[in-house]
């Protein structure tokens, strides 16, 4: 028989009643075709169509906020999500994420700068909209653009 200590109650309230929000650190979704999503192979390169690198962060497939890159490593400016036209799955195409991660954040407010430590933009995984990876790969440029290079695949 397991005996319950203050110290494990204490740790299963902390655990059901999260203080911080979690989210994704995501570049904006891709659309794809369904039966190009089930034909990705290793080498394939999706164009993401981004000149620069902009990170959304992303909770319950919405942008709750953008991310500029400063000048310093590993850091970001929060800055209110843009306003774009909401893309929505349809019979014949599928959003996909490329995500590089999660980030937990006790208050999001506009303006304050986020230290992303454990975020390695050289790995990205490929995730549908209800967070399941589907592709990693690696960023690449290619005609001057920022594409994604597909290195595993996951069926």
């Amino acid at each position: 028989m397991k005996v319950e200590t203050q110290a494990s109650r204490l740790e299963r309230m902390m655990r059901k009643h999260r203080t911080v929000e979690t989210y994704r650190v995501t570049l904006p979704p891709v659309a794809l075709k369904r039966k190009d999503v089930k034909m990705l192979e290793p080498g394939d390169v999706l164009l993401l169509e981004l000149e620069h690198l902009e990170l959304l962060l992303v909770q319950k497939d919405e942008a709750k906020a953008y991310l500029k890159l400063s000048s310093g490593q590993g850091k970001c400016i929060v800055l209110p999500p843009k306003e774009e036209k909401k893309e929505t799955h349809t019979k014949k195409y599928e959003l996909l994420y490329p995500s590089f991660g999660r980030v937990d954040i006790a208050q999001l407010t506009e303006d304050t700068v986020l230290d992303l430590p454990k975020i390695d933009l050289s790995r990205v995984a490929l995730q549908k909209a209800d967070e399941t990876t589907i592709a990693e790969g690696v960023l690449v440029e290619s005609e001057g653009m920022i594409a994604l290079e597909i290195k595993k695949v996951y069926r």
